[in-house]
């Protein structure tokens, strides 16, 4: 059954430049429409501001395409996904997109979809991505999985959670044998082992950019590992 998708705008949020986001629900009835609903969050990677700006404009067709293939097994349970860009700005600034990130989800992105207390959370992180996924897998209490694809600065993330005692939903990182950051990935996952936190390390042939990763069928596992989490 096909979702229905809305290009969410926010004219005026903690970044302090307008976002968007696309927001796709999965309901059979009104009844299933009513309570919280499992939400998938997928954050892409790093892009300059004249890209995402021309975002507002299109719909994410590929994402799109894997999600609803990817859910067919779970095709009669309610869903809501977001689509978001990664925030842009610069390197230094960091840090601070991550809070302000983490802020326009809780306060704007999320109730806006009327899913003010999702029954899980799972997150798909690309790139970039993977640092704003990383730091939500490991600072709000719902998250059930996390899957990253290419992803950046995930240690950096860990810290930045300020979580004092690390406990981590299920985690599945990709890394393309190709991929320049490929050594970040397992560095992560290295880490993690050290707190008995296990992560499934997947490495494929392909390089960095996403179309590496969805060629190489990365990107459709990934939302199905996250998805079969969020409905076992």
């Amino acid at each position: 059954m096909p979702g229905t998708h809305a290009k969410l705008v926010f004219e005026e949020t903690p970044f302090g430049y307008r976002t968007f986001a696309d927001h796709y629900r999965y309901a059979l009835d009104a009844e299933s429409d009513d309570g919280p609903r499992p939400l998938i969050l997928y954050i892409g990677g790093s892009i300059a501001q004249h890209k995402y700006e021309q975002r507002f404009f299109t719909r994410p067709d590929e994402i799109e395409q894997i999600l609803d293939e990817s859910r067919k097994h779970w095709e009669l349970r309610p869903l809501d996904a977001l689509i978001v860009s990664c925030p842009y700005g610069e390197s230094e600034d960091l840090p601070k997109r991550l809070q302000f990130f983490r802020e326009h989800l809780l306060t704007q992105l999320v109730p806006a979809i009327g899913n003010r207390l999702p029954s899980r959370i799972g997150l798909v992180g690309y790139s970039l991505g993977a640092f704003f996924a990383t730091s939500l897998a490991f600072s709000l209490p719902d998250v059930t999985a996390m899957a990253t694809l290419g992803g950046s600065g995930m240690l950096q993330a860990l810290v930045a959670s300020g979580a004092e005692q690390i406990h981590g939903p299920s985690m599945r990182c990709f890394a393309n044998d190709l991929d320049d950051l490929q050594e970040e990935s397992i560095t992560f996952a290295e880490a993690l082992r050290k707190h008995e936190i296990y992560v499934d390390l997947v490495k494929l042939s392909g390089s960095h950019p996403f179309l590496g990763y969805a060629e190489n069928g990365s990107v459709d596992e990934a939302f199905r590992f996250v998805l079969s989490s969020l409905f076992r």
